[in-house]
């Protein structure tokens, strides 16, 4: 009767399944398929992972009512391993044909051979596997090794009565009732990141991983270097400084080592703006090539034609009537995209932000009526 309710209980579909494609595992030894042992649990796990696994196998009894002697667990002295036996045998045994195979899926485990010869065991006899991803280990790396497999993340608390559904299936439980189902899920939650915690974690880094941290280093001892130069500047800086009372003194100091304001660099960019300004044009005809350079000049007034005629004169506007920009003009286009990259900087933010009422929007008229009179 037992055996022809789990046989039933195994035929109902667990719609637990990730669709991807299975890319074999290299197998240490040969494993000859077998028919399945009803009533056995397989819990695959690494040795430096046993608290965890210990604690997992007593959750299995407690909530889901798997019996103590359906499970194998080989470093548990109740469900594990007999005295005498022989280790590497006795494994190869249980794993040929359990009705269910849980693998504990942790870093530990994925850097252990042994535990990739069970998984790769698993996969070849077509165990029933359920995979359960104990992070920070991938959900991915099952797609990776069991390929089409049942796998859970022993964080997803809701998949629970997925679990229990897919553990009936494989063994006949003991009573358990809803109060102690509730209790004892709630107790599992509340110890499982103390578990997580103390797991031993990876020994190992991937190559791109580990290249780019190299990467990182690299990073970090340049800019180290970096300020390691702008303490040495500023000192001394300080030294001549100490040195100096004039005003203008200092700020051909600090113009000297690089050293401005913000504001000093504002003015030092309009009067950029100023000296990149083509002779003999009026200021209407400059401000259009500026407003042009924004994409909002606009037509030219009838009123001023004969100054812009003027300007086409000295090849500062194509026959068409637009500002040669890529000719006498690319001083002026240097000096205004120079200020435009200050004014959404941080620093040129930060100073627009200090000047109240005062127009700071170089794409706005205003900007160059106030600023440079026009």
């Amino acid at each position: 009767m037992r055996a022809a309710a789990q046989g039933a209980a195994r035929a109902t579909p667990i719609p637990w399944v990730a669709p991807v494609t299975a890319i074999p595992i290299y197998l240490a030894c040969r494993i000859q398929r077998v028919e399945s042992v009803p009533g056995k649990i397989f819990v695959s796990h690494a040795v430096a992972d046993r608290k965890l696994a210990k604690a997992f196998v007593a959750f299995l009894h407690e909530t889901f009512g798997v019996p103590a002697d359906d499970v194998f667990c080989s470093s548990l002295p109740d469900n594990g391993i007999p005295l005498t036996e022989d280790f590497n045998t006795y494994i190869k045994d249980e794993i040929k044909g359990p009705a269910l195979v849980i693998i504990l899926m942790t870093e530990a485990y994925l850097e252990r051979h042994f535990c990739l010869m069970e998984l790769g065991a698993a996969w070849a006899t077509d165990a029933k596997a359920l995979a359960i991803v104990v992070p920070p280990v991938p959900f991915a790396t099952v797609t990776n090794t069991l390929g089409l497999k049942q796998a859970w993340d022993i964080t997803d608390y809701s998949g629970h009565n997925k679990l229990r559904t897919l553990l009936h299936a494989a063994i006949t439980p003991e009573k358990r009732g809803a109060d102690t189902w509730d209790e004892k899920r709630k107790a599992w939650k509340a110890a499982l990141p103390a578990l997580l915690k103390k797991l031993p974690g990876a020994t190992k880094v991937d190559k791109a991983v580990h290249q780019s941290a190299l990467t990182r280093v690299e990073t970090l001892e340049a800019q180290v270097a970096d300020l390691e130069g702008q303490l040495e500047r500023a000192e001394e800086r300080n030294t001549k400084l100490e040195k100096l009372k004039d005003a203008e003194a200092v700020k051909a100091l600090n113009k000297d080592m690089g050293d401005t304001s913000a504001e000093d660099t504002f003015e030092q960019l309009l009067e950029d703006v100023r000296d990149a300004r083509p002779d003999k044009i009026s200021d209407r005809v400059f401000l259009h090539m500026v407003l042009d350079h924004y994409g909002k000049a606009g037509s030219i007034d009838r009123d001023d034609y004969e100054e812009f005629q003027r300007a086409g004169q000295y090849n500062l506007f194509d026959s068409d009537g637009e500002p040669t920009w890529g000719g006498k003009l690319a001083p002026l286009a240097r000096a205004l995209r120079a200020l435009d990259k200050f004014l959404v900087s941080f620093d040129g933010a930060a100073f627009a932000e200090t000047q109240g009422d005062t127009p700071m929007d170089s794409d706005d008229r205003e900007f160059w009526e106030h600023h440079l009179n026009l």
